[in-house]
């Protein structure tokens, strides 16, 4: 069965792991979307839908755990991949939030793949049984 690839928004923003990241991405077939940091993945949120959001927590002007609360507005189904080397507090927030992952620093690529696949295919599971509850109507003649 083949997997499936999404469109992912990768918010890094030291740029050789932001770099690293989207190669191992782009590399496993999905299209991937760099922003540099919390404000310019919010102008890539209101410009487009992602089947997935993959974001630091520490970063300046925005945090991740901001990021997640905006987005999560913008797009209630996005899933949110939330990366960084904190654990404790900070962690349970994102999940409680509604972050659908949380991924230590540092991780292994496959962990990542894993996780994104993981979070795509069910990005599509869920837009797929919200179509299919959403009423069809007609014209009525």
């Amino acid at each position: 069965m083949e997997k499936r690839r999404g469109t992912i928004l990768v918010v890094e923003d030291d740029p050789d792991t932001r770099h690293i990241v989207c190669e191992i991405m782009s590399d496993a077939g999905h299209s991937v979307h760099p922003a540099k940091d919390g404000l310019d993945a919010l102008a890539h949120l209101e410009r487009q839908p992602y089947d997935v959001l993959v974001t630091d927590y520490h970063m300046p002007s925005l945090n991740g755990l901001y990021l997640l609360t905006i987005s999560r507005a913008l797009w209630p189904r996005l899933p949110v991949v939330m990366v960084s080397g904190e654990f404790g507090q900070v962690r349970a927030d994102a999940i409680r939030q509604g972050a659908y992952a949380w991924l230590s620093k540092p991780y292994h690529a496959d962990q990542l793949l894993r996780t994104i696949e993981s979070a795509v295919a069910n990005a599509r599971v869920s837009d797929q049984s919200m179509k299919e509850d959403t009423p069809s109507y007609t014209a009525a003649k």
